[in-house]
């Protein structure tokens, strides 16, 4: 018996990532793709097809409406815990919530002459992942992370900072957010920082903070990029920003949103530098290299002139602490919203 076994992700791929990363390459929708390579491993003797898909439950369910011939979809990035198998016509759709937490576990029975799934696990696919310091461990792979560990531990364990507030992050203004754009916008010397939600990656309690913690929350070698935009530009930023739900972070702004209103005008008030923004005026605003480059649909940033790469963003965040510690930010008005 064969399986096919066929891979997606989001098509959201062209500007979630730096342009760099998929040069020779080209981005289609999955209910595209999907038919002629479903046809192909027919053609060449497959039985069941799986579609492993980083698309998201909502999404998968769709793509299940619209293409024929997906016996099981194991889908992810949506973090969703299916914990009852989804059915859309003949597709079987699971997932397994997010970070190792839980273990999927899928059992079907296949007819060898129809080559189709008759049978397949209706309850209990999900089981918890749990390890304490006394459980069986493989003693090779233990060996494989006690090598790199030990390189790095050291290092990683070095304190680098202190905050003495709980740091998290959250869609519009968070006060995570405000200390990495502080430190983004001092490094650059910058009217103003801009920095997206996706770029940070954790939180930090509240005490000492080590070099590993920094390295969790920013672990993209992202650089600075400070640029030349207009008022208008920055207004222009903002209003996409309002469309996403708060993906944005910054400093040196004060922005005051409405919802409510239609898009292209939700941007009822902006500040940069403490007063009231002009439209035609020059400022230098810094960002990391993947907004630059257009990331998350940002593609203003591209228009920017006399651009200058600067320091890796991590970096920035590092001599912002040394210099600044204890660290005690918060949320001050920055992105006011009303919906």
């Amino acid at each position: 018996l064969k399986l096919a076994v066929i891979g997606i992700t989001t098509p959201e791929t062209h500007y979630a990532t730096k342009p760099d990363n998929l040069k020779g390459y080209r981005v289609i929708a999955a209910e595209k793709a999907l038919p002629a390579l479903i046809e192909k491993v027919k053609k060449e003797g497959a039985g069941p097809v799986i579609v492993l898909s980083h698309m998201g439950l909502d999404e998968d369910r769709e793509m299940a409406s619209r293409v024929g011939g997906i016996d099981l979809i194991v889908g992810g990035h949506s973090h969703t815990e299916v914990k009852t198998p989804v059915v859309v016509g003949s597709t079987i759709i699971v997932q397994a919530g997010y970070y190792g937490q839980k273990l999927g576990v899928m059992k079907v029975s296949v007819d060898t002459e129809t080559k189709k799934m008759t049978r397949y696990s209706e309850r209990r696919i999900l089981q918890k992942v749990k390890a304490g310091p006394h459980d069986a461990y493989d003693a090779a792979v233990a060996g494989i992370i006690g090598k790199y560990d030990d390189q790095i531990r050291g290092e990683f364990g070095r304190v680098v900072g202190e905050t003495r507030v709980d740091l998290a992050k959250r869609p519009f203004e968070s006060n995570l957010g405000n200390l990495v754009c502080d430190a983004m916008r001092e490094a650059a010397g910058a009217d103003a920082a801009i920095q997206n939600n996706g770029g940070i990656r954790t939180t930090i309690p509240k005490g000492k903070i080590t070099l590993e913690q920094a390295y969790m929350l920013l672990p993209f070698d992202n650089n600075l990029m400070t640029m030349e935009l207009t008022g208008a530009q920055i207004i222009g930023l903002l209003e996409q920003n309002a469309k996403t739900e708060g993906m944005l972070q910054v400093s040196g702004l004060k922005v005051v949103y409405d919802l409510t209103a239609a898009e292209g005008s939700r941007v009822k008030d902006l500040a940069i530098g403490g007063k009231p923004a002009e439209r035609l005026r020059t400022y230098r605003v810094t960002t990391n290299d993947f907004l630059a480059a257009g990331g998350d649909r940002f593609d203003i940033f591209r228009a920017g002139k006399s651009a200058v790469i600067g320091d890796n963003v991590r970096d920035a965040f590092l001599d912002y602490l040394k210099k600044h510690s204890p660290v005690y930010p918060r949320t001050e008005g920055r992105i006011v919203v009303t919906r």
